[in-house]
């Protein structure tokens, strides 16, 4: 991954102890990260603009709000954010592909994430 291409991720997902490692591991690889477990406050923050993020990585399934609406909601004020959706639910997941700019199935090696970022991050530019 180019470490100089930075960015500011923002990670939401209701499994805590994975949310806080796919934070760590961007931050590690230059990224800015934040996390949410709850998506309704990840929107908030959106919202407020107290994060200007330029990818949205989401966990589909979670209590408050599901991923794909997050991304909607998010990308309605924010068009230009780039986002990803993953889950474990790979058969009830909805078509991703109109909403979305890519999909991980979990469990993922965050690799993989972070070279999508990077090639999100390049192409936005």
């Amino acid at each position: 991954m180019n470490e100089q291409t930075g960015g500011t991720v923002i990670v939401v997902d209701d499994e805590v102890k994975l949310a806080e490692a796919m934070k760590k591991y961007l931050q590690s690889k230059g990224f800015q990260a934040e996390m949410f477990v709850d998506s309704r406050k990840a929107l908030a923050a959106i919202v407020a603009g107290s994060i200007q993020a330029d990818v949205l990585v989401s966990n589909y399934a979670m209590p408050s709000m599901d991923g794909m609406e997050l991304i909607s909601e998010a990308r309605a004020i924010r068009p230009g954010m780039k986002a990803i959706l993953m889950s474990e639910y790979t058969k009830i997941v909805p078509d991703w592909r109109s909403s979305c700019d890519g999909y991980f199935g979990k469990p993922f090696h965050f690799p993989k994430l972070a070279e999508k970022i990077d090639k999100l991050l390049i192409r936005g530019r």
